[in-house]
């Protein structure tokens, strides 16, 4: 495990991030009683369980939808 002050890990910053990556466990100090601590997360494509139409009858436009509101005319004019 790594423990640095933050000091002395920000100029180190790219080094530690491929520590962090490559498994290793790095820990930052503020002070005396707060820590920070790289860790890596992996992003993953989760194939959506979707189906065509599956919407359908939740989604509406309204008969008016092409008219301008009424709370809008000033701004047109």
């Amino acid at each position: 495990m790594l423990e640095l002050t933050l000091i002395e890990a920000s100029s180190q910053l790219p080094n530690l991030v491929k520590a962090a990556i490559a498994g290793e466990s790095v820990r930052n100090a503020i002070n005396a009683k707060q820590w920070i601590t790289l860790v890596t997360s992996t992003l993953y494509n989760k194939k959506m369980n979707c189906k065509a139409g599956s919407a359908k009858g939740l989604i509406y436009i309204a008969s008016n939808f092409a008219q301008t509101p009424q709370d809008f005319q000033d701004y047109l004019e």
